[in-house]
């Protein structure tokens, strides 16, 4: 049996010579995984802070920051899913004034201000739904310069003019008749029930939530200032 030895010359084997010895930082600090501070991506302005930060910036004005920070808030599905359920109202105040329409002979345009205000609510709110759907599908770089339809945007002024002219008179038919009698269905100041306190209550809370939104406009201004502290 022979064996045979093969002799390395160090000199001749290049293979470990030619070898880089790994880094000190690649043991610790992969490429793939490690970005610097320079690299790193810009904060995005999807989030809701960023937006209202970004409106800021843009307006110096208070009441044009206030009102874009409010159709900021308008356009959140968060908001649209809440004024969906607040069209329950509207739908109401034409189903109460419909059924009750002979029911109030203290006051009887009480139930046509309910069928009359609803019906205009409801339109009110699809018009402006059907802008907000179409330019939530838009890219957004685009949706910024997006316009809605001409027709559509003068006819929601216009029943917007008209929810406010019939919401005057309506307040002066509600209170002009406080409290009718709402017991004796015979008598000339009688209305009933249901339909007056639904009316009464309706009218009583657009002041309320009219008040907070006065006061969600002094937080935001609060807000404004911070983010003008900030910078």
């Amino acid at each position: 049996m022979v064996f045979t030895i093969q002799v390395v010359d160090p000199s001749t084997d290049t293979s470990q010579q030619d070898a880089t010895p790994p880094s000190y930082n690649s043991l610790f600090d992969p490429p793939s995984t490690v970005t610097s501070e320079q690299d790193a991506a810009p904060p995005s302005y999807d989030s809701l802070f960023g937006q209202i930060k970004s409106e800021r910036e843009k307006h110096k004005n208070p009441v044009t920051f206030i009102g874009s920070v409010f159709g900021i808030l308008f356009n959140t599905c968060a908001v649209t899913m809440f004024l969906a359920i607040i069209l329950a109202i509207p739908i109401a105040m034409v189903a109460i004034g419909s059924v009750y329409i002979h029911e109030c002979p203290a006051q009887h345009f009480i139930p046509l201000y309910l069928i009359n205000m609803g019906l205009a609510t409801i339109l009110k709110f699809l018009i402006d739904q059907k802008a907000r759907f179409q330019r939530s599908r838009l890219p957004q770089e685009e949706q910024e310069g997006f316009t809605p339809n001409p027709l559509e945007k003068g006819l929601g002024k216009m029943i917007g003019l008209f929810i406010t002219a019939w919401f005057i008179p309506g307040n002066i038919w509600i209170y002009g008749i406080y409290w009718p009698n709402t017991t004796e269905s015979s008598s000339d100041d009688y209305c009933h029930p249901t339909l007056y306190i639904f009316a009464f209550w309706v009218t009583t809370a657009y002041y309320i939530f009219c008040a907070f939104l006065c006061c969600c406009a002094c937080c935001i201004g609060c807000l404004g200032a911070c983010v003008d502290e900030d910078e």
